[in-house]
């Protein structure tokens, strides 16, 4: 018993502490350019992020980079991200555990999962599916925990994470089906005063969106965002973006129209999409995992589908329904992130799979019994670690604070800034955060976009255009700084 038990203590231990250690090892040291820039602002200053506005990441966020005053706010935004997936990892354990994966099956699995280049590279990063992947792993854990104990408690809690899950990141909705499935098995046991409950504490998680309209109307309210004094109508990035104090743009913030879901949505029914599985997933899955991962990961989907065909479906739909969503998603250029879950499920299986290969030892090696699932696992989570081991140079990673400093250094403090979106994002960095740009005003958008605007700026101001798109305004000249490591080009009259 007492071997048993700690077993499972140091298999618990493994799969938490292991994967944080090398996450913070890897953690970019601070701010970042494109939507980690952004959401490593947003959260302190309490702003509005991009589609679907993130709630419950920005509140997490803010909370955390002010009851942790260590190291700059963009490393802190970060840490929390190497946390939530971490918890991912540890929540990865224990699901396995709930599936009669030995402990050191399950903490295996756990590195297994940790050391894939994408699960790795979005641990140490700002990143909103480090918190969508613990969120996802977290109800799933509680999901195979109730087909072994159907119990109230547990779907009020699990609603309560679901709402705040889907309040994180809407990719959350995809999880509900196979949740679904996963619980209608011991549905029959469950009062109808707590599933009540359970619905009830869904939609607390979810009120977060209240956060955006409220939020929105205090911005501009106070005229927190400096582009307003330029004449730019509210809704612009970082304080306020698309300006959900109104319906209209709440709508747009939450369904994310802009970038078309819906077609996205419809992609997962779509013959076509499935065509792109192998190039568009299937390479993906192998470079993460290796094909004697998948191998056991196999092995343990199929012993699981013989023994428990529902919950085996369950999972499979619980953690593949993003990965067709993102594979027709035409607005996203990271499409990787989306198949976090799948990774996770296919990590869980493997922990399935290994434990049920090692059973079949005789009982005669005890300890081969106890440990080979972790020789063998841990073996093959340190080959894919050494062979990620590229991904700690990003540690090293200050092109975007070297970017804020050229910015500081080569325009004068009363300028007007207009970046486009990958530039953007550091500069509001400095602007909100560390408040290191002066008196600069941080526009987001292509050269063109405020071109009608610019005479009227520049009767007080001088502008100054971030973009390695062409540049082309008609009417005005412009000029090239030179010896610069971005292109920025001051506008003239």
């Amino acid at each position: 018993m007492r071997l048993r038990s700690y077993d499972a203590w140091a298999g618990a231990a493994a799969a938490f502490v292991v994967p944080l250690v090398a996450f913070l090892i890897a953690a970019h040291p601070g701010v970042d350019f494109w939507d980690s820039g952004e959401m490593q602002t947003v959260p302190y200053i309490l702003g509005i992020a991009h589609p679907t506005g993130f709630p419950a990441f920005t509140l997490l966020g803010w909370l955390f980079s002010h009851a942790f005053p260590v190291g700059n706010v963009a490393w802190r935004m970060t840490v929390m991200c190497a946390l939530a997936m971490a918890l991912a990892a540890y929540f990865l354990y224990r699901a396995g555990r709930e599936l009669d994966a030995d402990p050191a099956s399950a903490a295996g699995a756990a590195l297994v999962f940790a050391f894939g280049p994408i699960v790795w590279t979005h641990a140490s990063r700002t990143e909103v599916h480090a918190p969508a992947t613990m969120f996802a792993g977290l109800l799933l854990w509680l999901a195979v925990r109730w087909r072994r104990a159907p119990d109230g408690r547990l779907l009020a809690w699990g609603g309560l994470i679901a709402g705040l899950a889907v309040a994180n990141h809407t990719v959350a909705v995809l999880l509900l089906p196979g949740l679904l499935l996963l619980l209608i098995s011991g549905i029959r046991a469950v009062r109808f005063r707590e599933l009540a409950l359970g619905i009830l504490l869904f939609a607390v998680g979810l009120s977060l969106y209240a956060y955006l309209p409220i939020r929105s109307a205090i911005v501009y309210a106070e005229r927190k965002d400096p582009t307003l004094a330029l004449g730019i109508p509210p809704g612009r990035p970082f304080w306020d973006n698309d300006h959900p104090s109104t319906f209209a743009g709440f709508r747009t913030e939450v369904s994310g129209s802009e970038f078309a879901p819906g077609s996205s949505l419809a992609a997962i029914l779509s013959p076509r999409t499935y065509a792109k599985l192998p190039d568009g997933y299937g390479s993906e899955l192998v470079n993460e995992f290796g094909p004697v991962a998948l191998a056991l990961a196999l092995g343990g989907l199929v012993a699981l589908a013989v023994a428990e065909p529902l919950p085996a479906v369950g999972l499979l739909l619980a953690g593949f329904l993003s990965v067709p969503f993102a594979l027709g998603y035409p607005a996203e250029s990271d499409i990787e992130r989306y198949f976090l879950p799948s990774f996770w499920i296919v990590a869980l299986f493997a922990a399935v799979g290994t434990s049920r290969m090692v059973k079949m030892i005789e009982p005669r090696y005890a300890f081969a019994r106890r440990a080979g699932g972790f020789v063998v696992l841990g073996f093959l989570a340190a080959l894919t670690a050494y062979a990620n081991r590229g991904i700690i140079e990003q540690r090293y990673d200050d092109g975007a604070s070297r970017f804020i400093a050229e910015i500081r250094a080569r325009t004068p403090p009363n300028a007007i800034v207009v970046a486009s979106w990958n530039y953007a994002t550091p500069l509001a960095y400095g602007a909100y955060v560390e408040h290191s740009l002066g008196d600069r005003i941080i526009v987001v958008g292509w050269p063109t976009d405020y071109e009608s605007l610019y005479f009227r700026w520049l009767r007080s101001r001088p502008i100054f255009v971030v973009s390695t798109a062409t540049i082309d305004l008609k009417g005005f000249v412009t000029r090239t700084l030179e010896h610069t490591s971005t292109p920025i080009v001051e506008v003239l009259r």
